[in-house]
């Protein structure tokens, strides 16, 4: 039985990780494998690429690297940087995926006091010596 080409698989799922970089997953091989390339870009120079990273299972040898699909991968990634859609679809399944943020404490409408600074004024006025325990002994 001869042993697949590694480098020669189809790209298959591509999503965005933050605003400059792609992320490649390829179809999956006989034994349930995956290749992923990353391909980052500049945004300050027309999205040019900047760094690239393979990753592919198995020994990665020159002859793989020279087989391997650069065109159509580093092709995919570019329609991919460059497609408002994507970024839209990324930026929403981003936001499904954090977790929920905490509620924070609402802020009290101006010029009206919050409640610590109430009942600090009200402790404040109190008047003094009534209620302590000093003068019922």
């Amino acid at each position: 039985m001869a042993k697949e080409q590694l480098g020669w698989r189809e790209s298959g799922v591509i999503h965005l990780e933050g605003d400059n970089c792609a992320v490649i997953v390829s179809l999956p091989g006989p034994d349930k494998s995956r290749s992923v390339m990353r391909v980052w870009f500049d945004p300050d120079d027309d999205y040019r690429i900047r760094t690239v990273q393979l990753s592919m299972p198995g020994r990665i040898t020159p002859t793989e690297l020279r087989r391997f699909p650069w065109d159509r991968w580093l092709n995919d990634a570019d329609f991919a940087i460059r497609d408002p859609e994507m970024h839209m679809r990324s930026s929403s399944r981003d936001q499904q995926l954090a977790p929920p943020k905490k509620a924070s404490k609402p802020k009290p409408a101006p010029g009206r006091p919050d409640d610590a600074a109430i009942l600090t004024s009200t402790i404040a006025r109190w008047p003094s010596g009534t209620g302590s325990s000093e003068q019922r002994a």
